[in-house]
């Protein structure tokens, strides 16, 4: 799997999934792509039951109007922590399977730890979508995804240090898992 930051302004290519953590102290972002969507991305995450808590995910489908085929709203609640992020990425990719989707954006908020969020998303990210197929003896396609773009206001060394570490450990897992 591969796993970039990006500028949300350089990360505007058409994936099929666009997501965005969400949590009640950042609502100006989801209100600016619900008036995107024609204010029908809310009243559908209501409809589903969505709140904004860790783990919890609301799916709508854009019909061509959106930045995806896909937009996720994943909850991080109000004041998200390592395991709240690790239950973001797990959703991303869990619901990213069910729609067949190979690539995402995640938008992530802007907030003071924000690079603690990049670690806990990548590595979780890399560690969950290991597959030990080689000994199979029927390879089965999984619609696991093959690229993640963490969206950010902006790349700073910090994110970048954060990033490198997620990868490093784990690739190390997946490694240590063969």
């Amino acid at each position: 799997m591969k796993i970039k930051l990006a500028t949300l302004k350089s990360s505007r290519k058409r994936d099929a999934v666009y997501a965005v953590a969400v949590s009640r102290a950042w609502s100006d972002e989801v209100a600016a792509l619900d008036r995107s969507l024609r204010r029908k991305l809310l009243p559908e995450a209501k409809r589903q039951g969505f709140g904004g808590k860790p783990g919890e995910c609301a799916v709508f489908q854009t019909h061509g109007t959106g930045p995806a085929d896909y937009v996720l709203l994943l909850g991080v609640g109000d004041a998200p922590e390592g395991p709240a992020w690790q239950q973001a990425a797990h959703a991303l990719a869990t619901r990213c399977a069910d729609l067949r989707a190979s690539g995402a954006i995640l938008r992530l908020p802007p907030r003071e730890r924000l690079a603690v969020a990049v670690e806990y998303l990548a590595e979780t990210l890399l560690t969950g979508s290991y597959r030990f197929d080689e000994l199979r003896s029927s390879k089965r396609r999984s619609h696991a995804l093959d690229s993640v773009t963490l969206a950010v206001d902006a790349v700073t060394a910090e994110l970048q240090g954060a990033l490198r570490v997620a990868l490093l450990s784990g690739g190390a897992v997946r490694y240590a898992r063969d």
